[in-house]
């Protein structure tokens, strides 16, 4: 049925998306392929219909046809699908519950809908090829054209508004659910793709894209209530996928230490998201190609599964993060971009928000919650000022796993290590023993001389340390190295000059 976004009720209000989202999303639906079967039925009865219709009395009779499809060969095809249920129009009955739930959330008119499951019918059933060849009437096409889809979800392929589904920029095209085919042809002759990633959603399948099985995951579950967090002030409205809102993007700048990710999270809950996918920009790939095809997947899972995305930018250099936002922002997915503090970010003022530093007894109530959430027996340094996703990982495991989770991506001159080794494990004189500590004090209580106490350094001086270990070999430097990262829970690096 051709119409608007209105066909199932219309985009839902904060609550019933809530409500509708509330459902995490599953990793295999069994019962997806039923739901397809039925579909594809009333595609099947359709093509039957259509090719039908477009017989004429002065026709090659099939039997001078030869192989070349024979047309009450097809329409016999065609409707071996159905069988006894010979249907015209798809119900909503035929679509599963995800899928119903799905084409709300995304606000997919019936019209935008018929074209993915035609689109997608070749992919699920191979008799389609054969269909679309004759509806096409080219015997060089695998898919459905942009006329014969508009044809079988019952629209004119002249009609503008049928046509404007499959614009570059609309919202199946920039979503990467379809792909037209062979560009240098007119609009009608292009052939509609359904991309295999929404065939497998289709079908039930709901785990990720491979290529972004490893740079994504899920936050349902608030890491630490609203409450305790820092107040940003008022905050830009973010949008449901389903209003198509073009200014989508969000970016919080943030200081380390500032809970920057739990209220992006709180956020969106706030406005009716109770789920969001995590990006973290360090882990996508480095060559400029790999990394647009792994933010468009990315984006495409963020649609299918109708939830807005974290990408935590925080850790890649400002020139990337330019380039991370300009490709997240080719899509209506609403995502939450978290910088550094001092990056510079091309949107307009009023969607970019600056995080404040937690304050240190903020930082003591992170620990204090987390603690009781956990009933760890581990203590954690809040001198630094560390996420509470830090604090967590620590109480679970101790330093070991925030060390063994720096990046391998270092190039040829360093490597990482993964300390083993405590400040109680180095033997050394007491002098020297005494300046260790105290380079582990000034790395500890640099935030709060910094920032609590605002006692910045003059000049040009940063909060970098700085410090030379000198002596022959075997005397222990780079196990004091190790130590002092040990000690920290921070990456450490051996670098080969």
């Amino acid at each position: 049925r051709p119409g608007s976004r209105s066909t199932r009720g219309g985009n839902p209000n904060t609550q019933e998306r809530s409500e509708l989202m509330a459902t995490p999303p599953q990793v295999w639906d069994p019962h997806a392929a039923s739901h397809v079967r039925a579909l594809l039925t009333v595609v099947g009865e359709r093509v039957a219909a259509l090719v039908d219709e477009s017989r004429r009395p002065d026709d090659v009779p099939d039997e001078r046809r030869g192989h070349v499809f024979p047309l009450d060969l097809v329409i016999r095809d065609a409707r071996d699908l159905a069988g006894v249920d010979s249907r015209l129009v798809i119900s909503d009955a035929d679509l599963s519950d995800d899928m119903t739930r799905w084409a709300m959330l995304c606000g997919l008119s019936d019209s935008e809908l018929g074209s993915l499951i035609v689109a997608a019918a070749v992919h699920v059933d191979p008799r389609f090829e054969a269909f679309f060849i004759v509806l096409n009437n080219e015997v060089d096409t695998r898919g459905p054209s942009v006329a014969t889809t508009l044809r079988l979800i019952g629209s004119d392929p002249s009609s503008p508004e049928g046509r404007r589904i499959f614009d570059a920029d609309g919202f199946l095209s920039r979503m990467g659910l379809i792909e037209l085919r062979r560009q240098d042809h007119p609009l009608p002759t292009r052939i509609v793709d359904a991309s295999e990633r929404f065939v497998r959603h289709l079908l039930g399948d709901g785990r990720f894209d491979g290529r972004v099985d490893n740079l994504l995951s899920w936050r349902s579950e608030p890491l630490i209530p609203g409450e305790l967090l820092p107040d940003t002030g008022p905050f830009p409205e973010v949008p449901p996928l389903g209003s198509r809102h073009e200014s989508a993007i969000v970016c919080m700048r943030s200081h380390q230490g500032s809970g920057a990710v739990c209220i992006a999270h709180h956020r969106l809950h706030m406005s009716g998201h109770p789920r969001a996918l995590m990006l973290d920009a360090h882990d996508l790939p480095h060559d400029a190609s790999e990394c647009r095809d792994a933010v468009h997947a990315s984006l495409r899972e963020a649609a299918l599964a109708c939830t807005p995305m974290i990408v935590d930018a925080r850790r890649i250099a400002a020139d990337r993060v330019a380039e991370v936002i300009a490709l997240l922002d080719q899509s209506f997915i609403p995502v939450i971009v978290i910088t550094g503090p001092s990056v510079s970010v091309d949107l307009p003022p009023d969607r970019i928000v600056d995080v404040p530093v937690a304050a240190p007894a903020v930082r003591d109530a992170w620990l204090d919650y987390l603690t009781n959430q956990i009933s760890s027996p581990r203590t954690v340094d809040t001198l630094q000022r560390l996420e509470p996703e830090d604090i967590r990982e620590r109480l679970l495991h101790g330093n070991e796993k925030i060390s063994a989770s720096a990046p391998s991506d270092m190039g040829t001159l360093a490597r990482p290590v993964i300390p083993t080794f405590r400040l109680s494990h180095v033997i050394v004189h007491d002098q020297v023993e005494g300046e260790l500590s105290h380079l582990l004090s000034r790395v500890r209580l640099r935030d709060r001389v910094f920032d609590d106490w605002a006692m910045r350094p003059g000049g040009t001086r940063g909060r970098g340390i700085t410090a030379l270990f000198a002596g022959p070999s075997g005397t222990g430097k780079t196990m004091a190295a190790e130590a002092l990262a040990g000690e920290l829970g921070v990456p450490l690096f051996h670098v080969d000059l």
